[in-house]
């Protein structure tokens, strides 16, 4: 049934959770930023016009010529955004971004389509999507728009998406890995703008209610979920196909996705598409796409469905075997012991 704005009363957490379950239209606006923005610095209306009438003074810079050449052809599709008046919103929230945040965040290709989808909050109010902006990357993507973590975030977030989608559908995994169809070369947009530069404006704002309140996992469960949704499209696909089918997805794929991977993340182990442990482990490309789990995680766990592999020093492993599980000769991933059993589901479900 539709929800309505009138369904929402209590306190801050009693928003949070109703929020999660995905907002009423009419109520977004008012409610999401006031979860996002809730104990956050925010711009006054009056900074945030001085800064912007600065940034017109100022000599044009690199940052100022890509955001000039990605303006354009941001959601050009949207009546709203490809308004002469959009158009300049959009540029002035982007320089404003870059000078207030220089030193801290870089602008990278992707801030336009998160920018763009901020706008729609209240598309009267540029210091609203100004500051919307510099929360969610402030809270979720912090570590991919500082240029000293870009890369390494990116690879943490494929990495999760790799295990996710080789634990739910080990079959699509390995025949996208066969025809070369790394996570490399399509899941980056989808990390950089949460899904915003591969669906439309109004979906990833539904999306958004529930991922940015949600944990963080759950962004690489909704993207291994997006592809497991065209897993017969992608099972007979080969290379150019496969693009096609990745960089677009349709609003309705995308809502699916979004109510599967909200169901993984109590169907699966809690490590699944986490991607904030075991960063600092180099694994090696036949590793990527299988679950780490310490002990008390497979507990939970159906053995019957499932192959253990234990990659733990023979120390720990003598001291707390696991019976049934297989044993890795030599060192895992170049030369570093993990110490954590590796699970590879037997089927797909």
């Amino acid at each position: 049934p539709t929800r309505r704005s009138s369904d929402l009363t209590g306190t801050a957490h009693d928003l949070r959770v109703e929020a999660i379950r995905g907002l009423p239209k009419a109520a977004r606006a008012e409610v999401l930023p006031l979860l996002v923005l809730h104990e956050q610095p925010v711009l006054s209306t009056s900074t945030y016009e001085a800064i912007t009438s600065a940034c017109a003074l100022m000599e044009s810079t690199a940052v100022d010529r890509q955001i000039a050449v990605d303006v354009p052809r941001c959601h050009s599709y949207h009546p709203l955004i490809s308004s002469s008046h959009g158009r300049r919103s959009l540029s002035r929230i982007l320089r404003t971004f870059s000078l207030v945040h220089v030193g801290e965040f870089a602008y990278f290709q992707g801030l336009d389509s998160l920018a763009a989808a901020c706008m729609l909050y209240d598309y009267s109010n540029d210091t609203l999507a100004f500051n919307m902006l510099t929360g969610i990357v402030r809270q979720h993507l912090r570590d991919v728009f500082d240029p000293d973590t870009n890369m390494d975030a990116l690879r943490c977030r494929v990495d999760a998406l790799c295990a996710a989608l080789g634990f739910v559908d080990a079959e699509l995994f390995s025949h996208l890995h066969d025809v070369g169809f790394s996570p490399d070369l399509y899941a980056y947009p989808w990390f950089i703008t949460l899904f915003a530069h591969v669906v439309d404006l109004d979906t990833t704002l539904m999306l958004w209610d529930t991922l940015l309140l949600g944990p963080a996992r759950l962004v690489p469960l909704v993207a291994a979920c997006l592809l497991t949704l065209q897993r017969e499209r992608l099972l007979g696909a080969d290379f150019d196909t496969c693009v096609e089918v990745a960089m677009h997805i349709s609003p309705t794929t995308a809502r699916e996705a979004l109510r599967r991977g909200v169901e993984l993340l109590t169907t699966t182990p809690a490590t699944i598409g986490r991607y904030d442990e075991l960063s600092d482990e180099e694994f090696s490309e036949p590793l990527r796409a299988v679950a780490y789990l310490s002990g008390p995680d497979l507990a939970a766990l159906d053995p019957a469905t499932l192959v253990y592999v234990d990659a733990r020093s023979p120390t720990a492993a003598a001291g707390a075997p696991l019976a049934g599980a297989l044993a890795m000769d030599g060192p895992a991933a170049g030369g570093a012991r993990l110490e954590h059993f590796l699970v590879l589901p037997l089927h797909h479900k």
